[in-house]
């Protein structure tokens, strides 16, 4: 089984960041409805993205992200490690979460 589906079904998140000022629970909570959204109007089915380790857990409860693999080092991001992960929007954010 395909741990992700085809390119025209995905999408990929690089980077969530907001200013440090701004990050409380209702511009993270807009964030995600608008993330939300975005994916269901483009019809993707899943996404993928990578994050540090603070955001993890509010990933996996908001997003049902899964987290695969090692965390990966990128000098163009910084010296904090990187964490791959994948969602099944129908599965994830369709049953849990802001949905």
């Amino acid at each position: 089984m395909a741990l992700i589906s085809p390119r025209e079904e995905a999408a990929e998140f690089s980077r969530l960041c907001v200013v440090r000022e701004w990050r409380n629970w209702c511009t993270l909570q807009a964030m995600y409805i608008g993330i939300q959204q975005s994916l269901v109007r483009a019809q993707k089915r899943h996404f993928a993205g990578c994050c540090t380790s603070k955001p993890k857990q509010s990933y996996s409860w908001i997003f049902g992200v899964r987290y695969v693999g090692e965390a990966i080092m990128r000098r163009d991001l910084g010296d904090t490690a990187r964490h791959l992960f994948v969602c099944d929007l129908q599965e994830g954010m369709a049953g849990t979460g802001l949905s």
